[in-house]
């Protein structure tokens, strides 16, 4: 009994130092999903990757388990998505992580579906590029190391919908240059899908012509059968030193599609043109009035164009307090219709205090 139990405490002993010596040896273990694997035809949307490191770790260290994170950590991880023979596109198709430990992380690319893409199934290539340590030896050959590249390729699946979309048929601008009036825009399901609680939004990208001082103005389509026109009107200002020239809107619909899912279909660029100014032009004034006491204003007026107005008003307006007009500040007089070229003559009654001669 003596031999037995010398000989199992000497192999014990011969165990033991091959045991603090061991290698930590292991690598990441990723995997990349799709987040949401659909989409339809002319959408902007975002293609979101589910990226998880698992870890793998094969022989571990119990005296420094810290080390067993760096041989299951990729860094310098890059993720690249490739649209392969889906009718899709990539505004940037490179995404770099950098140190990844295991856990998750969500990628999103901008993508765009091509507006006549076929309905169907698609493979999206993916490739996931990083190093890793492989080995850390412990022992006396403490603080060697083995550091590796890796390459990987995966696959995602992305189905394309049929779905509502978006195409302008007309725009028609009734706004003028110096005023404000009416863009009415007529657009178009062009898809195979009834959209629900659909809005167009309209966004300006000059200051020039706003809606009420924003850039953007959204009106409801409700639902929208696919084939069916729909037109729309916004009230537009077009700033003073706008021209009569095309300025750029984009139009956008945004809607729910048949499974109730949020849906944003690809931006349209419209252009719309401010109609030219309408202006008056003083001919003469004459003037009756004395100082300290009443008399006539005549404002004889041309009306430059472009267009023929009707109910037109004249306004005059004192900018001092000594002329005034029945007590008020300013008055209107009825000039009716109004021919380009044109020209009108309005009288007011004037009274003016004895301080007008000082202004």
């Amino acid at each position: 009994m003596r031999r037995t139990h010398l000989l199992l405490l000497l192999v014990a002993l011969s165990i033991a130092p091959g045991l603090v010596a061991a290698d930590i040896v292991g690598s990441p273990d990723l995997d990349i999903a799709l987040e949401d694997d659909s989409a339809v035809p002319g959408e902007d949307t975002e293609l979101e990757l589910t990226v998880t490191n698992s870890g793998d770790l094969r022989d571990g260290s119990n005296a420094n388990p810290q080390l067993n994170d760096r041989v299951t950590t990729a860094r310098g991880l890059t993720v690249t998505v490739d649209d392969g023979e889906a009718p899709v596109t990539f505004d940037s198709d490179t995404r770099v992580v950098g140190k990844f430990p295991e856990g998750e992380r969500t990628l999103a690319y901008a993508m765009t579906v091509e507006e006549d893409a076929d309905p169907g199934t698609y493979t999206i290539p993916v490739e996931a590029e990083y190093r890793y340590t492989n080995i850390i030896k412990e022992g006396s050959d403490a603080g060697e190391e083995i550091t590796l590249s890796r390459d990987r390729d995966f696959e995602v699946t992305l189905e394309i919908e049929d779905d509502a979309q978006l195409e302008v048929v007309d725009v028609t601008p009734q706004a003028r240059v110096g005023s404000t009036g009416t863009v009415a825009v007529t657009v178009e399901n062009s898809g195979t899908e009834a959209a629900s609680e659909a809005a167009l939004r309209l966004e300006s990208r000059n200051a020039e012509l706003s809606f009420g001082g924003t850039s953007t103005a959204s009106h409801s389509l409700g639902e929208w059968e696919p084939g069916e026109r729909r037109t729309v009107e916004y009230r537009v200002s077009a700033d003073r030193t706008a021209g009569p020239q095309p300025y750029a809107f984009d139009a956008t619909a945004e809607y729910e599609d048949s499974d109730g899912r949020a849906r944003t279909s690809q931006t349209r660029t419209i252009a719309v043109t401010p109609r030219e100014e309408q202006t008056f032009a003083v001919e003469s004034v004459d003037s009756t009035v004395a100082v300290d006491g009443t008399g006539t204003i005549e404002v004889t007026m041309r009306n430059e164009g472009p267009i023929a107005v009707r109910d037109a008003s004249v306004e005059l307006a004192s900018t001092t307090p000594a002329l005034t007009f029945s007590g008020s500040q300013s008055a209107s007089r009825f000039a009716g219709a109004w021919e380009p070229g044109e020209t009108r003559t309005v009288e007011y009654d004037v009274t003016a205090t004895e301080d007008a001669d000082t202004h």
